[in-house]
């Protein structure tokens, strides 16, 4: 058995336990191979004050494990009582670039990042609406297409390597 703690990114204040229990068994009509079950549980209470029951996920892959994981908890966390939630009030911080400012010498071919972090209390950043445009001073191109984003609504790393620059 396996035990997580997880946190409202917009309470803070308030953890939640689940635990995950994952078992072989073998059925009649698994014609005797095993299969395996995961059990998700928690003690904490949903918005009625009822204890919230637990999820049994039969025939269970290796392949998918952590995408299942993940949208049970989601799913077990959509009806948890978290209480007071906190305003957003920070804006996301862009906390690295390269090259830096006023960097000179830059190769070329080099890839341009940029690191964006939203601190807690937080909902994250949505990026459905952004839009990035490359200013040469005499010409701009919205370059928004070409970005790789890698992360989570958190912490996001956007990168960018001018298309006719590869290889």
């Amino acid at each position: 058995m396996a035990e997580v703690l997880v946190r409202h990114s917009l309470n803070t204040n308030k953890a939640i336990k689940f635990n995950f229990t994952i078992r072989q068994v073998t059925t009649t009509k698994s014609k005797g191979d095993p299969l395996w079950v995961l059990e998700v549980g928690t003690n904490s209470k949903d918005f009625n004050g009822e204890i919230i029951p637990p999820k049994i996920i039969s025939n269970l892959e290796y392949k998918n494990i952590d995408t299942i994981l993940e949208e049970v908890v989601c799913a077990m966390c959509d009806v948890v009582d978290w209480g007071v939630l906190q305003d957003d009030t920070h804006p996301p911080v862009l906390v690295t670039t390269f090259p830096k400012d006023a960097s000179i010498n830059i190769p070329i071919k080099s890839i341009i990042t940029m690191r964006f972090k939203d601190l807690l209390p937080s909902s994250g950043m949505d990026l459905s609406d952004m839009k990035v445009v490359f200013d040469t001073g005499e010409i701009k191109f919205d370059i928004t297409d070409e970005l790789v984003i890698d992360g989570d609504p958190f912490d996001y790393l956007i990168s960018w390597r001018p298309h006719n620059l590869e290889g």
